[in-house]
């Protein structure tokens, strides 16, 4: 694995999340860029953090050791997962793995061959198949709803790591009509349908325009806030 260590971070517990303890890891996208989202991790004043964050290349930034609680995961709504155990903290019994990026858009090859050699790794760490979670099965509702890593991001990893845990045909179909059935997979079904140039392109026109106006008025680009926005004015669009 190609691993540098950009840690430890000052949010979490050291020593804390021993193998036996584990029970799944919780993947992620951070909602933003490779750079930003280390020094976000790592920094004191955003009281979040996760073990590793995967850059697009498939660079595996560590920022806490494996054995080490993360707060990743602990703000939990109306949990989707049978995994969850009522009155447990996500955080004290999984490992975070973070993906730069964006839930609306597809991780990279190299990040799901990276993703899934952590995991493997992990898998022989503690001993067992844990299973991979998505942050939106823990929070899927509420102010701290989540989204992430999207429904085409599990089921790309989970394919992935299809030769280590037997998916079952029910399986499948539930992540084929989880996919279909989510925002963003309505969107897309809506947008192969109706728009000849894709979904994808229509969002990167989009956030062109929208990184244009930004600069001509001379503000500081948000990737974040653009993104949502360009989102919003895509889907609105095919929506007529």
């Amino acid at each position: 694995m190609n691993i540098v260590q950009r840690g430890p971070t000052p949010n979490g517990t050291l020593g804390a999340l021993p193998s036996s303890a584990i029970r799944y890891y919780v993947a992620h996208t951070c909602e933003g860029g490779f750079e930003g989202s280390v020094a976000w991790l790592l920094s004191e004043d955003s009281l979040v953090s996760a073990h590793v964050v995967i850059r697009e290349d498939g660079l595996i930034a560590q920022l806490a050791a494996w054995d080490d609680v993360c707060w990743h995961a602990g703000i939990t709504f109306a949990p989707s997962t049978p995994l969850y155990v009522p009155g447990v903290n996500p955080n004290r019994v999984s490992r975070g793995l973070e993906f730069a990026g964006w839930a609306v858009r597809p991780l990279t090859p190299e990040q799901i061959a990276a993703g899934v050699e952590l995991i493997r790794f992990w898998r022989a760490l503690d001993g067992w198949a844990v299973p991979l979670v998505p942050h939106s099965a823990l929070a899927t509702g509420g102010p701290n709803v989540r989204s992430d890593p999207g429904a085409a991001n599990l089921a790309a990893l989970e394919a992935a790591l299809e030769d280590d845990v037997a998916i079952t045909g029910d399986q499948a179909k539930d992540i084929v009509r989880e996919m279909l059935t989510s925002d963003e997979g309505a969107v897309l079904v809506r947008a192969a349908i109706i728009h000849p140039g894709g979904y994808g392109a229509a969002l990167e026109t989009e956030l062109q325009v929208l990184r244009d106006a930004v600069a001509a008025a001379g503000e500081p680009l948000d990737e974040n806030a653009l993104l949502t926005a360009a989102v919003k004015a895509v889907s609105d669009k095919l929506a007529k």
